[in-house]
């Protein structure tokens, strides 16, 4: 199944079923962005069933943020979507589209309740082909819980036969951070994903240009790190994180040269 980023698509193939694939980072990079892209290019344009595990994300708020990303709805609290009169025909519009998209949402405490047998049952009797797991380092408590958490990831998708996205939490303090596999020794996580995605949004770290004098300014880099169980040589690009507002209107206009991640 196509990933729904080029980068990626063109460099590890997709996604494959029986792959659990890490999407890591700092907070406020990407991550999610690139997972909604992802879920919205499988469930709403190919209509391939997949289900959502969320952890620290309310329904709500998630279906806001797809609703964002379809509409390129530019807003500093995604909350508000749903109330801005502005909007209010392509929100009823797509929402109705989005409940008719098969796309199961499971909240974190169902998840680690149920049992295999039962998770395998869900899966077959819906046509489940990928799951994606929101903020998957806080079902963790402890190095070992996530040992076992990252195992049981891994584990599920070779039994379900399907493939398994999880966004991971990590912190970066380097002045001019970069994403090398050797920030992750001894990451039970890390061990055990098949691929790896990493990202890295510069304005977080007061980069404003590169080595090259490039503007940095609202600029991410998504980096391959680990592609089919083995190290990557590090193939990465640039991505736009946002589309450039316009005051005129409440729509995102996109004007610059990089694909962004997600319009909002």
């Amino acid at each position: 199944m196509t990933a729904g980023l080029k980068f990626l698509d063109e460099n590890i193939g997709g996604l494959y079923p029986r792959e659990f694939t890490v999407i890591c980072g700092d907070a406020n990079c990407g991550k999610t962005a690139i997972m909604i892209r992802q879920i919205h290019q499988l469930a709403m344009e190919k209509k391939e069933p997949v289900m959502i595990v969320l952890n620290g994300m309310s329904e709500r708020t998630f279906l806001a943020c797809m609703t964002a990303y379809y509409c390129s709805i530019f807003t500093k609290d995604v909350r508000r979507v749903f109330t801005d009169p502005l909007c209010l025909a392509e929100v009823e519009s797509y929402m109705k589209l989005l409940h008719e998209c098969p796309i199961y949402i499971m909240e974190s405490h169902e998840f680690e309740t149920i049992n295999d047998l039962q998770l395998k049952e869900f899966v077959d009797e819906n046509g489940i082909q990928a799951i994606f797991v929101e903020c998957m380092g806080f079902f963790c408590e402890s190095s070992i819980e996530q040992n076992l958490f990252a195992r049981r990831l891994k584990l599920m998708a070779k039994k379900l036969n399907v493939t398994i996205v999880g966004e991971y939490h990590f912190f970066t303090n380097d002045d001019y951070p970069a994403l090398s596999i050797r920030q992750f020794e001894n990451n039970d996580v890390i061990m055990f994903a098949d691929n790896i995605i990493g990202i890295i949004d510069f304005q977080q770290h007061g980069i404003k240009q590169d080595e090259k004098g490039n503007n940095m300014r609202g600029k991410v880099r998504l980096k391959i790190m680990k592609h089919k169980g083995m190290l990557s040589e590090g193939k990465d690009v640039i991505y736009s994180k946002m589309r450039l507002f316009v005051r005129s209107n409440s729509r995102a206009t996109y004007i610059d040269g990089c694909e962004p991640l997600l319009d909002w």
